[in-house]
């Protein structure tokens, strides 16, 4: 735990260190370097919580008794505001090549993923089975690799693309579109959590709706802005109100997938206020952010090798060794994935 409260101290560290008092509150909260940034110390955070599920005895984990899933909230919200932005940039060209853009490449990536840690699990002797497999491909299952997300995520954009492109056949009928768009996105994501909430564990549903409250953030951007820099301090009171209401509601609970979608809601929109106010500068959060795909989806590799070859490891001093090993792996692999990219678009181009 005392090594644990050190590491979220160094994280606050490098998010804080540099940071300062915005000159003039706008939009520059929801710019690349800001959400970068946020993304990239919310990843470390989650590397700290998956890290602390392979140590036993099982230690706690201060990360998970602190944000639970709140963390992958702003994940949501980001990329719902950063798909909504680009559809008022570009308009329907971007939906247009949303499938193969959005939708494809990021199934592709994650099925390479998949396939390295299945090739992994066959050389540490413990092969999976053919159905789960074929499962993992899909994201329903895991091989070892964190799935939850990338599936939920990819739900999202489907109903993204679903919402935009019934939008384009109403665009007669002008007051019709919009309501496709927020309306159609909404009822379309609350419908998958409502489907995941019963049949997958509470992770898999309880952030999803902070996708949609980000592409409807990102199309009235300016309109939201300024009713936030007119009304902030009663919104952020009423936010953090809600959030409390919510984590202390004696009725649901705060675990029931109504509730902490509320909650990750409410969590988002503070972390945008609190950005409104604070010009955030931390070269190494936004390197950690920028490359969250890679850093999210291979962070489990290096842990699922060394507690199959050496389980006694985690539960000595040694843990903290392995954990500086799987750290330094995943930024490794990170680097490399990006240069793999790189490479790939010249090669296109």
């Amino acid at each position: 735990m005392i090594v644990q409260w050190f590491c979220f101290a160094v994280l606050l560290t490098l998010l804080f260190r540099k940071a300062r008092i915005a000159r003039e509150t706008g939009l520059h909260c929801m710019d690349r370097n800001t959400t970068a940034t946020i993304n990239g110390f919310f990843i470390c955070v989650v590397f700290l919580h998956h890290f602390s599920q392979y140590c036993k005895p099982s230690i706690s984990s201060l990360m998970g008794d602190l944000f639970g899933q709140l963390f992958v909230s702003t994940f949501f919200f980001y990329s719902g505001y950063g798909c909504a932005v680009q559809f008022l940039a570009k308009g329907n060209r971007y939906i247009q090549s949303f499938p193969r853009k959005r939708i494809l490449s990021t199934v592709l990536r994650f099925d390479f993923a998949v396939f390295v840690f299945a090739l992994v699990s066959i050389l540490l002797g413990r092969p999976p089975t053919v159905r789960k497999t074929i499962l993992s491909f899909l994201g329903w299952e895991s091989v070892g690799n964190s799935n939850w997300y990338i599936f939920a995520i990819v739900l999202c954009y489907l109903a993204f693309y679903l919402a935009f492109t019934v939008s384009r056949m109403l665009e007669k009928w002008h007051r019709l579109a919009p309501f496709a768009q927020q309306g159609g996105i909404f009822a379309i994501v609350l419908g998958c959590a409502l489907v995941l909430s019963r049949v997958k564990p509470p992770w898999w549903s309880d952030t999803l709706m902070a996708f949609p409250a980000g592409v409807t953030f990102g199309l009235h951007g300016h309109a939201m802005l300024e009713c936030l820099k007119k009304r902030y301090w009663i919104l952020l009171l009423i936010l953090v109100l809600v959030f409390i209401a919510v984590l202390r509601c004696p009725f649901i609970g705060h675990r029931h997938w109504i509730a902490f979608n509320i909650k990750s809601v409410s969590f988002a929109l503070i972390v945008v206020l609190m950005t409104m106010r604070i010009d955030l500068d931390s070269p190494e959060l936004h390197w950690c952010g920028r490359h969250l795909f890679a850093l999210y989806i291979y962070q489990r590799l290096p842990m699922v090798v060394f507690v199959n070859l050496y389980p006694d490891a985690f539960q000595t001093g040694l843990r903290w060794v392995f954990f500086c090993f799987s750290l330094a792996f995943s930024i490794a692999i990170a680097w490399l994935f990006e240069k793999g990219e790189q490479t790939c678009l010249r090669f296109q181009s």
